[in-house]
């Protein structure tokens, strides 16, 4: 029987537990403005090398006519390869930039805007190794072949011309192959549900 005189009992109601924040969220946040910063500069870089790429080349070479014309024929092959790749570098600078800002301010857009990051990169990657097979690298041997043939060659020049031939061809591939990890990670990672969720709930 209850005590009519009893102080009244008041049941305490549970809180809702706290949301934790994915730290997905905050890591790519960073990490994406970090390397948007680094293909800012590395975009000026390549403007200022291909402005001044003849002075580049001959002082690279260090006065040696040899190098400095092997030099020469490889960074005229290459041209046509790098004005696209130069295009393409700076559309997913902006794009990556544009996600990594998003992602700090916890913005809902955030996921989407990196996912378009992340297709953007991995497609300029393909497109930079296609490009690297089927134009630049038979351009580049091609020139170095015809400079072997025009009667001035040296046993040093064909071991050059031979090392640079797979040197290009190993980094041509083993480049793009290696940059197409963090795009792939980002995508994997930031498209999982309880960081979309999140930012749903949460986002502003």
């Amino acid at each position: 029987m209850n005590d009519p005189y009893a102080s009244p009992q008041f049941q305490e109601t549970p809180s809702a537990p706290a949301v934790l924040e994915p730290g997905s969220i905050k890591v790519f946040g960073i990490l994406h403005i970090v390397f948007g910063g680094i293909g800012v500069f590395s975009f000026l870089a390549s403007v200022v090398q291909l402005l001044a790429k003849d002075t580049i080349s001959k002082f690279s070479a260090g006065g040696d006519e040899a190098t400095e014309q092997l030099k020469k024929v490889v960074t005229d092959a290459s041209m046509p390869a790098a004005y696209v790749g130069m295009a393409l570098s700076l559309i997913v600078t902006i794009l990556i930039l544009r996600a990594g800002i998003q992602l700090v301010k916890k913005k809902k857009t955030s996921v989407k805007a990196s996912i378009v990051y992340s297709y953007a990169s991995i497609s300029a990657k393909v497109i930079a190794l296609i490009l690297a097979l089927t134009v630049t690298l038979p351009a580049i041997n091609s020139a170095l072949d015809g400079l072997k043939s025009v009667g001035n060659s040296t046993p040093e020049m064909d071991i050059m011309i031979t090392t640079m031939k797979l040197t290009m061809t190993v980094v041509a591939i083993i480049s793009p192959l290696v940059m197409l990890v963090y795009p792939i990670l980002s995508f994997v990672l930031l498209k999982r549900k309880v960081v979309v969720d999140y930012l749903a709930q949460h986002g502003k």
